[in-house]
């Protein structure tokens, strides 16, 4: 009889991260959300300050980034902060973008990164006064940690503040997301209506009874990638009455499609609702035709609208949801994203691999290997190299083994196994000579 062997089973738990690089939109503010003269640091916006200044609302006709009306303003003299705080986490990419303009004080105006009371990204000065200028900049923390997203005047006088966001870059659950808050978001009109901006929503001035807007003209290409972004939810306003729902049209186009969108969808209005803002939702799979790219997207105001009415829209966010669920095989949570490889899934600190055949041979007294370590889901394939033999792992024998396996006694064979239960297994085998 011939000394038992071990094969050493390892299998590998958890999900492997296979999307592309995105974006996930953390925070974005166009300062439209809240009145003239409204302190942000006592509101529930988030944003809270140091120095000699609150940060403050206003609303000024035109005076706002890009044209809008309504701005954030540090505008006591002196050095003063507006800034987000956020937890942040290793190895993810962050980017902080803002929109400066100064009066005289172009020279001590920056953004800032800030962890622990120490800067970890600034950007350059603003590189003029009385005009409207981004700033941006980016920061890969090491470690999990909280970080301060800071707007700062070291000193001088007013610091206006508009069109805030930042972003993760490469976290795996993605969300592209349109604030129209003050704001038309580079829009443009596709037809049946002129866009304005409002403190509460991007309008469409209807002059018939379709107006669209899209996200730019053909030339413009988000570059979304489609298997990034399962739903889309569109927050609007509809202060015009009619019989029944009301289907809005969310659109999609390609970039080879022009003005002819790839994907179509309806959304849901409340009819009775003429007064306030409303979220829709919309499957982006519920559509066959949805896969390839994003360049574009655009959106139809709800059925009942006339020349001369009015729609708005405040939000427009492209999201991947997921299940959170578990089994023998597979564990989902929605801060990962995954791939299914050969009936198993592998973090993201685990190279996938595929199922294996491997080769035990025998000779004389000994197996060649003599001990192996496979995945689950491999193969072992015995050869019997000269007289008569069997591979021997009943349970019978070995009652540690987590499965039997094994052949009769012969010779000139091949036996193969595929092992599907992780655990140690023992072996032998009967010479007969």
């Amino acid at each position: 009889m011939k000394n038992f062997y071990v094969i050493t089973f390892i299998i590998c738990f958890g999900y492997l991260a296979s999307k592309g690089q995105g974006e996930r939109v953390l925070f974005t503010d166009n300062f439209g959300a809240y009145s003239n003269g409204e302190s942000l640091s006592g509101n529930s916006s988030g944003w809270d300050t140091t120095g000699v200044s609150d940060f403050t609302n206003k609303i000024n006709a035109t005076f706002g980034a890009s044209g809008s009306r309504c701005f954030g303003q540090l505008a006591t003299t002196g050095a003063a902060t507006a800034y987000q705080e956020l937890e942040v986490k290793a190895g993810e990419t962050y980017v902080f973008k803002a929109y400066l303009k100064t009066t005289n004080n172009k020279i001590y105006s920056t953004i800032r990164i800030n962890v622990g009371g120490t800067d970890v990204a600034t950007s350059g000065n603003v590189s003029a006064n009385y005009s409207w200028e981004e700033l941006s900049i980016t920061y890969t923390p090491s470690v999990d940690e909280t970080a301060k997203f800071v707007i700062q005047k070291t000193q001088g006088q007013v610091l206006n503040v508009d069109k805030v966001k930042i972003i993760c870059t490469s976290c795996a659950n993605k969300r592209f997301v349109y604030d129209f808050h003050d704001s038309k978001e580079n829009w443009v009109s596709g037809g049946g209506c002129t866009l304005g901006l409002n403190d509460k929503g991007m309008v469409l001035n209807a002059t018939n009874t379709t107006p669209i807007a899209r996200s730019g003209d053909v030339s413009q290409n988000l570059a979304l990638n489609t298997a990034d972004y399962n739903r889309a939810k569109i927050t609007f306003k509809t202060p015009y009455a009619m019989g029944g729902q009301g289907f809005g049209k969310f659109y999609l186009y390609d970039v080879n499609g022009g003005n002819s969108q790839f994907a179509t969808y309806d959304f849901v209005r409340d009819a009775g609702n003429t007064t306030t803002f409303q979220t829709a939702e919309v499957d982006l799979t519920s559509n066959g035709n949805y896969t390839g790219t994003i360049a574009r997207i655009g959106v139809r105001a709800p059925w009942g609208i006339a020349g001369g009415g009015q729609a708005f829209i405040q939000r427009i966010e492209l999201y991947y949801e997921c299940s959170e669920l578990s089994s023998t095989d597979v564990i989902n949570t929605c801060e990962s994203s995954y791939t299914w490889i050969d009936g198993n899934t592998y973090t993201t600190d685990v190279t996938p691999v595929t199922h294996k055949n491997h080769t035990v041979s025998t000779s004389g007294m000994t197996f060649s290997p003599d001990n192996i370590s496979i995945n689950k889901g491999d193969t072992i394939t015995f050869v019997n190299t000269g007289g008569n033999h069997n591979v021997n792992g009943n349970k019978t024998t070995y009652p540690g083994n987590p499965e039997s396996f094994g052949n009769s006694v012969g010779s000139g064979w091949s036996y193969s196994y595929v092992f599907e239960t992780p655990g140690e297994y023992q072996y032998q085998c009967v010479n007969l000579a």
